[in-house]
């Protein structure tokens, strides 16, 4: 399908901002920066092994359309209700600016 199918986008999503890191004992302080409609696709699912226990790595696509938010990978994650998406890389595929597309390591507790 192509890029402009907004009927896509239907997600609504928290973006957060890191605020405050590693200074408190619960960790990182997050804060809500901006809702975006957006496409949420499951992209890889693998497992990594730490010690002597496997944990599950899940891997998502998620696209949005292109704004004036200035994006940071290591200070910006996304949030779908619970789930939560930190992002390893952005990209505009079309090299349009009318879409991008995020790459994100899904957060499991």
């Amino acid at each position: 399908m192509s890029w402009n199918n907004s009927g896509r986008l239907r997600n609504l999503m928290d973006v957060e901002s890191l605020v405050v890191s590693g200074d408190f004992t619960d960790g990182d302080a997050w804060l809500l920066t901006t809702r975006m409609y957006c496409e949420l696709r499951p992209a890889i699912g693998r497992q990594s092994n730490e010690g002597d226990e496997k944990v599950p790595i899940i891997t998502h696509v998620i696209r949005t359309r292109d704004n004036d938010f200035t994006w940071k990978i290591d200070t910006h994650r996304f949030r779908f209700g619970e789930r939560i998406f930190h992002i390893e890389y952005v990209i505009d595929p079309s090299e349009r600016g009318d879409f991008l597309e995020f790459g994100c390591t899904e957060v499991i507790a």
